[in-house]
């Protein structure tokens, strides 16, 4: 029932009973109201017009003793409203003084209920960001922001989750969809929230403070600084208080929107008054992230006018730890350059393509052993494109892999030059990517000038850092080896292309059965111990000469140099090779001539379960799956879709052996 038009009229209103009046301001202030209102001080809660699922953010407290009063308002959007009945005779002061008091309760039952609220939320969103995988650069927001991923996670129908911080626990979730869409998960604690992207390198004690995720990320890959996401314009104040409090010393530089309505200055502004900072606002309409990417320079308007420091002591450049970031760990560092050298014929490709397919394959779950990053793929190749197309095909081919996002050029460029670095680079964003590995084969087919020289060098050098920069990615030079005796063992040309690399690997091998790759340098990290393969012939589906004879290629298996030997395994890694010869001889698979053809995860899985004595389920997962990764890297097994064989050079004697037992011809393997 709604009150009389003439509401103002105390004498019509004070005529409708004071639950219809409640019902009638409730509906007038929120837009939505309950079917009916009960007036019994219980704190009571009713679906509103942008609730979702069971949410009911509407809540009322309402009192009808003495003087009908109370508060009610809504969750979602943070509204809360006191309300009185009308009446025709004026309040005694008792009735005043209960009113007051009926006021103090509603607000003391809301404020209970908002924190039994936030605290069951703040649980649920810890849960979820613990198991939630860390998102991918390659997700469709960051794509389109073009900017990275730096601390964010994932749903598992595709949004990215930034955590909510008050002090150090995680209070809320904010979920960005791949259209940009926002939503902070139901019930949490975001108002005074932050989020924070630690400074990666040395800077001078200043902070940023942004808005969103991308602006922010935006700032963060401009300056290197440490970047403060506030969440929205209402929540800069408060974000500026605490981190005053954190750190007193500060130049605190808050990044505002340049909005129309002006919100985002004024909210800046008032923000950096209050914390001691100063403001930074992109000349045109917009925040910093649309500033970058209308192609202006955003580090030069955030640090325009400020001395840089670029001498650090030790003490301040310890204090945010830089890890290496990897696409395979240990072998090919993420924006890093690389080279990979050897004598022609050496099968320098198969391996690079090898690196390639595994880093563009989400499938791949590892580089023999090693883990993986993935991304989109660019191989530039001036020299031999049928044959690099058939390496690629009979790589997928035996993975069993439809697609991959790699994409092969079958022209040559010189990177070195402004036309032909702008033409690569025109043509890559022709597609609407975003590579996270650009690979030259070979070095002088996109090179223009003399390798030998210091000069070309430099503007070849020059070309594949800019190619870093505009795409944030890795890039790989394929180089042959010296030509003189002594110079096998480096890359040819100017001894600046080494000092330039971050990582450098030496290709060894007769190009058709077996190929060695050695780091001669790594310059962020341990060098790894060399890597063995065998060059397995491998079937190219569909493809046949002109007489109609199948087309083949090499595809690389992972051997050892020599069989570990038993004493030189941990006990974790003896029982995952018990686990598995236990599962090879009772569980193996045989093909369709009765040989052995490898065990199954989930055989070897269930053996390692019903023989481990970990005292958990999760326990056993996690042992499992580490013995899986520890002897794949010593070379041990070898793994193809999901199945996995002994390798080395006692392979086929075990599978000889496993062939036996499963035939019932031999002795089962005997655990202990």
């Amino acid at each position: 029932m709604r009150l009389p038009q003439n509401f103002k009229n105390v004498f019509n209103a004070a005529a409708v009973p004071p639950d219809q009046q409640a019902r009638q301001v409730i509906f007038e202030k929120t837009g939505s109201a309950p079917e009916s209102v009960v007036l019994d001080g219980n704190l009571r809660r009713f679906r509103t017009s942008g609730d979702k699922g069971s949410e009911k953010s509407g809540w009322y407290v309402l009192f009808g003793s003495g003087v009908p009063a109370g508060a009610f308002g809504n969750w979602r959007t943070g509204e809360s409203f006191r309300w009185r009945a009308i009446r025709t005779e004026p309040l005694s002061a008792g009735e005043s003084a209960l009113l007051e008091e009926h006021y103090r309760l509603a607000r003391a039952k809301r404020d209970a209920s908002i924190l039994q609220r936030q605290e069951r939320a703040a649980r649920t969103c810890r849960e979820i960001w613990n198991q939630a995988p860390e998102a991918l650069d390659s997700h469709p927001y960051l794509q389109k922001k073009k900017v990275r991923n730096h601390g964010l996670r994932s749903t598992g129908d595709g949004r990215l989750i930034m955590p909510v911080f008050i002090g150090q626990e995680i209070t809320s979730l904010q979920y960005i969809g791949a259209d940009g869409k926002k939503e902070f998960h139901y019930g949490g604690r975001a108002a005074g929230g932050f989020f924070r992207i630690p400074a990666w390198k040395p800077a001078a004690d200043i902070c940023f403070v942004a808005e969103g995720y991308a602006t922010a990320a935006s700032v963060h890959e401009a300056t290197g600084c440490e970047v403060w996401v506030g969440l929205n314009a209402g929540n800069l104040f408060r974000v500026g208080q605490t981190l005053r409090e954190a750190r007193p010393g500060a130049d605190i530089v808050f990044v505002g929107d340049n909005d129309l309505s002006g919100t985002g200055q004024r909210a800046a502004e008032a923000a950096a008054e209050a914390a001691g900072g100063r403001v930074i606002i992109p000349p045109v309409t917009g925040d910093a992230n649309d500033y970058a990417l209308a192609g202006n320079n955003l580090r030069e308007l955030l640090l325009k006018g400020q001395r840089r420091h670029w001498i650090f002591p030790f003490s301040h450049f310890c204090l945010q730890p830089q890890p290496v970031r990897w696409l395979i760990r240990g072998w090919l560092q993420a924006e890093g350059m690389h080279m990979v050298f050897g004598p022609s014929g050496a099968g320098k490709s198969f391996a690079v393509v090898d690196m390639a397919a595994s880093v563009a394959c989400p499938e791949v779950r590892d580089w023999h052993g090693m883990k993986l990053k993935h991304g989109p793929v660019v191989y530039l190749t001036g020299e031999g494109y049928t044959g690099l197309k058939q390496r690629f095909v009979g790589w997928s081919a035996r993975r069993g892999v439809k697609d991959l996002p790699v994409y092969l050029s079958e022209e040559s460029r010189d990177l070195n030059t402004p036309e032909g670095l702008r033409d690569v680079i025109n043509e890559i964003r022709s597609y609407k990517t975003e590579p996270c590995l650009i690979i030259a084969d070979t070095l002088n087919r996109f090179m223009a000038g003399d390798e030998n020289k210091a000069q070309d060098t430099k503007t070849m050098l020059d070309a594949c850092t800019a190619l870093q920069r505009e795409f944030r990615c890795a890039v790989c030079l394929i180089h042959h080896s010296g030509v003189s005796e002594t110079a096998q063992n480096r890359a040819r040309g100017s001894s600046a292309w080494r000092g330039a690399m971050d990582v450098e690997i030496q290709v060894r091998g007769d190009g058709d059965s077996c190929l060695t790759l050695n780091q001669t340098k790594n310059k962020d990290a341990e060098r790894q111990k060399p890597l063995n393969f065998e060059m397995v012939l491998a079937e190219v589906p569909g493809w046949f000469d002109e007489d109609g004879f199948q087309i083949t290629t090499r595809v690389l298996r992972r051997t050892a140099a020599s069989e570990v030997r038993e004493e030189s395994l941990t006990r974790a890694q003896n029982f995952a090779l018990r686990t598995f010869e236990k599962a090879a001889g009772t569980l193996g698979l045989l093909d369709g001539d009765g040989n052995f053809a490898g065990v199954e995860r989930k055989a070897w899985r269930e053996v390692f379960f019903s023989l481990s004595s970990a005292s958990t389920q999760g326990a056993r997962r996690t042992a499992f799956y580490k013995g899986i990764r520890d002897l794949l890297a010593l070379g041990v097994i070898r793994e193809e879709n999901d199945i996995f064989r002994p390798a080395g050079f006692m392979s086929r004697l075990k599978e000889r052996c496993y062939t036996l037992q499963l035939n019932g011809e031999g002795e089962s393997a005997s655990y202990e």
